[in-house]
């Protein structure tokens, strides 16, 4: 949280000085096409789909035996986001969390694993307006998107066994993988700069150790799901003309 607090500021001074400097240029709104806002909060639920945990009986939502509710974590992030005067956008995050996970309670309760893991990622999204935004032809504070993108995960696992790992299971520690968000995302401008919003998505990994184990049943790398409520602020940038129809619809 320390590191996403630092961030957060260092943000704010960037945006403060960029607009600063637009505005003694008189150049606030027309020199880079579209709209700057800095995400200044992220944060939500969060759960890492791995070799160990899960649940035995069905969750109350979706059905699901491989989400344990009472696992489930926090992921932090702050980023910014670029909207251009059409369907598009681009968006750059720097997310934090801590998971958690247990084989207590599931199918396999005497293996007795259990984890902790640090995540770090940072990514880079591309975003396309289905409904709404800046640019659409009916003038909405309501804006609906996709999202995907690809970035750079950093993982420090611990596992925790009494006698240790399994002779069968293969251990390994912190490391470094390729990630690729993507998801939908709901957003209201309330006001002029300031904007809620939520995200669900899924993060895709290249690896099976997030919670330091894989074991010879396992067949897919580990995956992350979160829920994400932001609140962003609007840099600069607006639309520039009343009757720009830039969107399709």
């Amino acid at each position: 949280m320390k590191k996403i607090s630092l961030s957060l500021i260092f943000l704010l001074l960037i945006s403060n000085f960029i607009a600063a400097q637009k505005r003694s240029l008189g150049q606030f709104t027309h020199d880079i096409p579209g709209i700057f806002s800095v995400m200044l909060s992220g944060v939500g639920p969060a759960y890492l789909f791995g070799d160990v945990g899960g649940r035995i009986e069905d969750q109350i939502f979706l059905g699901s035996t491989d989400w344990d509710m009472t696992k489930t974590r926090f992921l932090y992030s702050i980023g910014f986001r670029q909207h251009f005067p059409n369907n598009f956008g681009l968006k750059g995050t720097l997310a934090y969390g801590q998971f958690a996970g247990t084989d207590e309670g599931t199918s396999n309760p005497t293996r007795g694993y259990s984890f902790t893991s640090d995540i770090t990622e940072i990514s880079l999204q591309s975003e396309y307006t289905l409904y709404g935004g800046p640019y659409a032809r009916r003038r909405t504070p309501n804006l609906v998107y996709i999202f995907a993108g690809a970035g750079i995960l950093s993982y420090q696992p611990i596992l925790i066994r009494d006698g240790g790992p399994r002779p069968i299971d293969t251990v390994n520690g912190p490391g470094i993988t390729p990630v690729m968000p993507f998801g939908i995302g709901y957003q209201y401008r309330f006001s002029t700069r300031f904007s809620l919003g939520a995200e669900f998505g899924w993060r895709y990994t290249f690896t099976d150790y997030l919670d330091c184990v894989t074991t010879p049943n396992s067949r897919n790398n580990d995956v992350l799901s979160n829920l994400n409520f932001t609140l962003t602020y609007k840099v600069y940038g607006d639309v520039p003309d009343d009757k720009c129809n830039c969107n399709w619809w």
